[in-house]
């Protein structure tokens, strides 16, 4: 929205920050040295770690894809949840967003996909991902809203403990807890017809020819620090490494093999949906594949 609206009570917590409110906020990283970095509304971003929710830092014009709010920490740290507070301000939540994590403060050609999603409408969207080691976190926002700002009043970055890095974590990719890998496999069944990528030969290739669900939209950063669309990256495989052997193929539900970006469809999300494998069921939920060869396709500038 393009006016701050008038202050009101916050409404009802969404479920997933009411179960996490006991430990969270023993968790909350103290936001003291942070530095933060906007594409938009340079001058505005440090009202969104103000402790004041009645202040905001927006994007002062409609949501579209590439706009961007970063984190620098004040030293590395294993984190494991983001919260986006876009409560007063009704509708100013992102439409879909990528979050991007590196150990780096100010490089970016090593950001890895810690977590795709939609905003919450609610007011406080949680991004809950497996805990990883950060020390600067760009959230991206990848959707379209021709009437509503993106606003944050107050963005919050939750320290991992020491007992949910020992018994959540199954893999060092990405993105899922053993909790979540046992209801979702429970939850989906996959089917051959969900592939849109495959594996061969340790390369990841896209096997997408309509790009449903709103990914070919999404775009990407890339290790020489451009920005590079979905469909764009999926060509230059294609033009780079060809499609691969035929024989020993494994399918993956993603774009990228299991990883992100996902498309916005339940079932390639990539803390609640299925996006690895979909040739051995709901046990292939969380196998995830080869990343695609970013840092080969494309040298540092």
């Amino acid at each position: 929205m393009k006016k701050q609206t008038p202050i009101r009570l916050i409404p009802a917590l969404p479920l997933a920050l009411i179960l996490f409110s006991q430990s969270a906020a023993a968790a909350l990283i103290d936001r003291n040295g942070w530095t933060l970095a906007s594409s938009h509304n340079t001058t505005d971003r440090h009202f969104a770690i103000d402790g004041n929710s009645a202040t905001r830092w927006t994007t002062r014009q409609p949501q579209s894809p590439g706009q961007s709010f970063t984190v620098h920490l004040n030293h590395l740290q294993t984190i494991d949840r983001i919260v986006l507070g876009s409560t007063p301000s009704d509708n100013d939540q992102p439409r879909s967003y990528i979050v991007y994590i590196t150990t780096g403060q100010n490089d970016h050609t090593a950001d890895t996909v810690a977590a795709t999603g939609n905003g919450d409408p609610d007011g406080n969207t949680v991004i809950q991902f497996a805990p990883r080691p950060a020390r600067s976190i760009r959230v991206e926002q990848t959707g379209n809203d021709a009437h509503h700002w993106w606003s944050i009043h107050e963005i919050n970055v939750h320290a991992a403990s020491t007992a949910t890095a020992d018994a959540d974590v199954i893999d060092s990719t990405p993105e899922v807890t053993h909790n979540n890998r046992q209801t979702t496999n429970r939850h989906w069944r996959p089917v051959a017809g969900w592939r849109d990528s495959y594996a061969v030969d340790g390369i990841c290739y896209c096997d997408s020819t309509n790009y449903d669900h709103g990914i070919g939209e999404i775009m990407v950063s890339t290790p020489d620090g451009q920005r590079r669309s979905v469909v764009q990256i999926c060509e230059d495989i294609k033009a780079t490494f060809g499609t691969g052997r035929i024989s020993d193929r494994i399918p993956y539900n993603t774009i990228a093999c299991g990883h992100g970006p996902a498309n916005n469809a339940p079932d390639e999300n990539l803390q609640s949906g299925c996006p690895g494998r979909v040739d051995r069921g709901a046990a292939g939920c969380f196998e995830l594949g080869p990343a695609w060869p970013l840092d080969l396709l494309y040298s540092d500038p």
